[in-house]
């Protein structure tokens, strides 16, 4: 599914996942150190079946798939998933390992 508008807080803004975004959440899913957090292979074991299911994340109809950036100037920061579930909702998140335990200020 896709979102008609982005979520934004005052620093994020949380789209609809594309195409485009397959290399920065492949490097991020399929990271090692990310890998001992989520189920997704490291990104050298990543079969073409596993390949073939990102490529078709854009508008998947069971779910939404969303990339986390800042509003600033579009830097992927991570990524997100929201699955309609028995009246409520899994969400699922990875965050880039660069942005890991930082505190930011508010600008």
């Amino acid at each position: 599914m896709l979102l008609t508008n982005p979520l934004e807080t005052p620093r994020l803004r949380l789209r609809s996942w594309r195409k485009s975004d397959k290399d920065f959440t492949l490097s991020l899913w399929g990271d090692k150190e990310n890998g001992k957090y989520m189920s997704d292979s490291v990104r050298e074991n990543m079969d073409e079946v596993y390949l073939k299911c990102v490529d078709e994340m854009e508008d998947n109809p069971e779910g939404y798939y969303l990339l986390a950036e800042w509003k600033e100037d579009a830097t992927p920061v991570g990524t997100c998933c929201i699955f309609p579930e028995n009246g409520n909702y899994d969400i699922g998140y990875c965050i880039s390992k660069k942005h890991w335990k930082k505190v930011l200020e508010a600008k």
